[in-house]
């Protein structure tokens, strides 16, 4: 059903008068996620090969050409730092796939290594013992049934069934672009068929986590529902973080998970100027090792999952510089023992979600 605000906040008032109380804690899969606490996200695509954060979907696909592609690295520098999962951006808003979807042409099929990066991928992190959880956009400036809201939909679960189907566990779903069609309120759910996406992937795998995006302006807020976890990009929660939200009338436990990126942002100009995703050749700054340390400790302080982001080269190598301080980060984790600390587990504070 679609979210009520209005319902949402009655029942709310009613906990906070004492006339209700709903006792909702973390399922075990949303445990198991949250004692991952650390994770690498890779941000790698057509977009690496152009110099550009976002693209329209008119890049050729054959421009994508890793030729020293190395995922195992990959998953070796996220060990060196002591995390314990990887997301890896399998389609961004330019619908360019890393894999081989047989829904569109625009994947790495039409590349001239046609190398399945998801799945290289995944072989990587099941051997180096790293959970493995996939970003999807759910915008998709490439494929003509976008505007029609249920084909999409359709399009949708026929790709995100590939993604559940053929590379082994997946931890989480990481959707962004969710705006597009997102309503007055941005919580609208009726033209992505949302509920049918999220009850699609609870049937394939059950235990995979599913969020959304808000972006930096809406950080920790619930845009899509239901959802299993909060997202706070280039985002702390606060001290004392809501973890239980009221959504059609039923309490939620909703873990928070920050994402930040290890570049900086070159020269702080344009698009993305705090810190870049996808990697740029011009943009040679990166976090220092003790920055990162503390933006961990603070999430796990206040109980929320870090997710750091290193954007590959176009050769398909982790910048050195990336690999560096992912390996003195580790060192510093280890050190003041920083993975130990549980944070807020459970969670007492709750919220009714309002417009």
């Amino acid at each position: 059903m679609p979210y009520d605000p209005f319902a949402d906040a009655q029942l709310m008032d009613r906990v906070k008068r004492g006339e209700e109380k709903a006792d909702v804690r973390p399922s075990p899969e949303q445990r198991a996620w949250m004692e991952l606490k650390f994770g690498l996200f890779v941000h790698f695509g057509i977009n690496t090969f152009h110099d550009t954060e976002w693209s329209d979907g008119s890049l050729p696909a054959d421009s994508f050409d890793p030729a020293e592609l190395n995922t195992d690295a990959w998953a070796d520098a996220a060990v060196s730092a002591g995390m314990k999962y990887l997301v890896l951006t399998t389609k961004h808003h330019d619908g360019f796939c890393l894999w081989p979807s047989d829904w569109t042409d625009y994947t790495v099929a039409h590349t001239p290594g046609k190398v399945d990066v998801v799945e290289r991928l995944a072989d990587s992190c099941r051997r180096k013992g790293l959970k493995l959880g996939f970003y999807y956009s759910l915008w998709d400036r490439h494929e003509p049934s976008f505007e029609h809201d249920h084909g999409y939909a359709l399009f949708m679960k026929r790709q995100l069934t590939e993604l559940l189907t053929r590379y082994g566990e997946v931890v989480q779903l990481w959707f962004d672009g969710g705006w597009k069609k997102g309503g007055v309120h941005y919580q609208d759910p009726e033209r992505w068929y949302w509920r049918e996406v999220y009850e699609h992937i609870k049937c394939i795998q059950p235990n995979c986590l599913v969020g959304n995006n808000g972006t930096s302006s809406r950080k920790g807020e619930i845009v899509l529902w239901p959802c299993d976890y909060r997202m706070g990009e280039k985002g702390l929660p606060t001290e004392k973080d809501r973890t239980i939200w009221y959504c059609g009338g039923v309490g939620d436990y909703l873990p928070y998970e920050s994402s930040y990126t290890l570049s900086k942002g070159g020269d702080g100009q344009g698009a993305f100027a705090s810190g870049k995703w996808f990697w740029h050749e011009s943009d040679v700054t990166v976090q220092s090792p003790e920055w990162v340390l503390e933006t961990l400790a603070a999430c796990r302080e206040r109980g929320a999952n870090l997710l750091l982001n290193a954007g590959p080269m176009a050769s398909g190598r982790m910048r050195p510089m990336d690999v560096q301080t992912l390996a003195e980060v580790g060192k510093g984790v280890r050190a003041r023992n920083l993975l130990a600390r549980s944070g807020q587990t459970d969670g007492d504070t709750q919220i009714a979600i309002d417009a």
